[in-house]
């Protein structure tokens, strides 16, 4: 069995009724008791320190592990990053509040009015329905950036995604979940040698150094 995460800690972001939500955190406890009760039944893997931690004691066979679609051939050097105005952000990914998307458009508003020459680039898709890019272009409008934030559309893994990585100079992760899992999506900028800005997510301590914490969790200034 592999556990990439927690439903329950996801709740809070839903855009559903009170109501709704309510039922979808009742039905995510329930789900998770079942979950943990086949997980002490199975050899378990879990790609998320934090929740390596909780069940570690409550499952026998319990492993952390991390998940890519990285190969060998995907990675190589670069030496420009940040060497070219304006430096170039880039978000990649699913598109919703909980990834911290439009604390990342107010974190950009303060360091270019501190004078700082950056766009800030998304790659990925919203879910249907969700009106997150209106949010996002209007709140980029509202604090005077809007040239500045550019939607690149749906780009698939492979040649198409990784082009949009070589051309980035720092790559941007806000997550606010406790309970993320390993993000794939942070997989893949590491082999184009850019600098990796997020907020502290529980996997990063002890698995990698490279990247940087822009700010801490629920802000947007440093």
């Amino acid at each position: 069995m592999l556990l990439v995460g927690s439903y329950v800690d996801g709740v809070n972001d839903l855009r559903q009724p009170r109501w709704r939500k309510e039922l979808i955190r009742l039905w995510s406890r329930w789900n998770a008791r079942a979950q943990n009760k086949a997980a002490r039944q199975a050899l378990t893997f879990v790609n998320s320190r934090r929740l390596y931690d909780e069940l570690k004691g409550k499952i026998s066979e319990l492993h952390e592990t991390r998940t890519t679609t990285l190969s060998e051939k995907d990675f190589f050097e670069r030496e420009d990053t940040c060497q070219r105005k304006p430096i170039r952000l880039l978000y990649a990914g699913r598109l919703d509040r909980g990834k911290g998307l439009l604390e990342i458009v107010e974190a950009l508003s303060l360091l270019v009015h501190d004078g700082h020459d950056l766009v800030l680039d998304l790659a990925g898709w919203p879910e249907k329905g969700d009106p997150i890019l209106e949010e996002l272009v209007q709140c980029a409008q509202r604090r005077g950036i809007a040239g500045r934030v550019n939607y690149l559309g749906y780009k698939a893994i492979g040649p198409e995604l990784f082009q949009c990585y070589a051309e980035a100079d720092i790559f941007v992760l806000a997550s606010k979940s406790n309970f993320e899992g390993f993000p794939r999506t942070l997989w893949k900028p590491w082999p184009t040698v850019f600098r990796s800005w997020r907020r502290p997510l529980d996997p990063f301590p002890s698995s990698r150094q490279e990247s940087r914490n822009l700010c801490p969790r629920m802000t947007s200034r440093r």
